[in-house]
C-alpha cells in the first residue's frame, strides 16, 4: 500500500504516473531519476484547503527536477532522513514544526542535511518570530516568507534547478550554508 506522500512522489509534473508496468505486475520507476527532493512538513499539508498548494508545490519540484514528499509532523520527516532520504533535499515547512524539524537533523545519524529551509508563515507573529530565530542559526541557509502561497515561492524553487547542477548538490549538502533571507513582499 502506498502512502499519500508516496502517491505524490511517483506522479509527474502533469499528475501522470513516472513507474512503468512490466510484465508480471511489477513496477518499476522511470529511468530519470530527480537530482534532488523536496519535503514539505506541515501539519496541514493534507488538508482539503492545501490540496492546491500540495499540487502546486508538487509541480514545481518537478519543473525543477526534484522529487516531492510530505508529511505532516517533523517526526514524520526523522524518519523519512533515517530510511528513505538517500538524495540531496530541500525542507519547505512553517513555524510550528521548523525548529523541531531542524533538531532532527541534528540528530548523529542523520548525514543527509537539508540543503535550504524554506518557512512560510501565514502570520505577522509567526513571520517575525520564525525571522528573529533564524537569524541566530547556523550551518543551515534559512528563508522566511511571509505568505504560504507567494510568487516567492515558486521563483525559489524554481532557481534551485538553475542554481546548481545535480554535480554540485552532494558537495552543498555535505558543507552546509550559514545564509539567511528574509523576504518581505
Amino acid at each position: 500500500m502506498l502512502l499519500e506522500s508516496d502517491k505524490s512522489a511517483s506522479l509527474g509534473p502533469a499528475g501522470e504516473d513516472r513507474r512503468t508496468q512490466q510484465a508480471g505486475g511489477k513496477v518499476r520507476a522511470n529511468e530519470s531519476q530527480p537530482s534532488w527532493t523536496l519535503y514539505w512538513c506541515s501539519e496541514r499539508c493534507y488538508k482539503a484547503e492545501m490540496v492546491g498548494m500540495r499540487n502546486k508545490l508538487h509541480q514545481a519540484a518537478s519543473a525543477a527536477g526534484a522529487a516531492f514528499f510530505s508529511g505532516r509532523k517533523a517526526e514524520r520527516y526523522r524518519e523519512w532522513l533515517r530510511t528513505r532520504c538517500s538524495s540531496p533535499h530541500r525542507l519547505v515547512t512553517d513555524w510550528r514544526e521548523l525548529k523541531p524539524s531542524l533538531c532532527a537533523t541534528d540528530e548523529r545519524e542523520i548525514t543527509n542535511r537539508p540543503l535550504n529551509v524554506i518557512v512560510l508563515c501565514d502570520k505577522d507573529t509567526s513571520f517575525q518570530r520564525a525571522s528573529e530565530w533564524a537569524s541566530c542559526r547556523e550551518h543551515v541557509s534559512i528563508t522566511v516568507l511571509p505568505e504560504i502561497d507567494s510568487e516567492s515561492l515558486w521563483t525559489l524553487i524554481a532557481s534551485y534547478s538553475v542554481e546548481m547542477g545535480p554535480e554540485h548538490l552532494d558537495e552543498a549538502s555535505k558543507s552546509g550554508s550559514d545564509s539567511y533571507i528574509v523576504q518581505q513582499e
